[in-house]
């Protein structure tokens, strides 16, 4: 599906445009995952669920996917390209990378090690939520401890 809707991409970005494939894959995914996330919240299994998974990659590879590469490689002037799109495209993975690691770090309950993409301020709301759950706890605890006493 991928390979295929890659050709497909290759023969449609010069005669649609760049800005067109860019809007027609962004809102064609956001329907897409719409409808997926009906299907799972309705429980739907089967072959619905794989023709749409099989639409979505097809969209993504025909759109977004090849379209984002071209469009970095366009903006920066000839004479700094290549170094240009090396740093913008270890800063983008580098970006992505790190959120992974925020959203693992955070599912694992490693919030209090600091990490350079984490705010300020996000670090201050993640340890007052948990000095509260921690104080919630204590509390039910006590309450436990003099309910088993009596």
């Amino acid at each position: 599906m991928n390979l295929a809707f890659t050709f497909v991409a290759l023969g449609v970005v010069d005669r649609a445009g760049r800005r067109p494939l860019m809007l027609f894959g962004s809102a064609a995914l956001a329907i897409i995952y719409i409808a997926m996330g009906f299907c799972y919240h309705s429980g739907v299994k089967g072959l619905p669920m794989l023709l749409l998974v099989l639409a979505a990659i097809g969209c993504y590879a025909m759109s977004l996917a090849p379209v984002t590469w071209v469009v970095i490689s366009e903006i920066f002037p000839n004479r700094i390209r290549g170094a240009a799109m090396a740093v913008a495209v270890f800063i983008a993975l580098d970006r992505l990378f790190s959120f992974d690691l925020h959203v693992s770090m955070l599912n694992e309950n490693w919030v209090r090690r600091e990490h350079s993409g984490f705010t300020p301020q996000l670090r201050r709301g993640i340890c007052v939520h948990q000095i509260q759950a921690a104080g919630n706890q204590r509390q039910n605890a006590g309450t436990n401890r003099t309910r088993t006493g009596d």
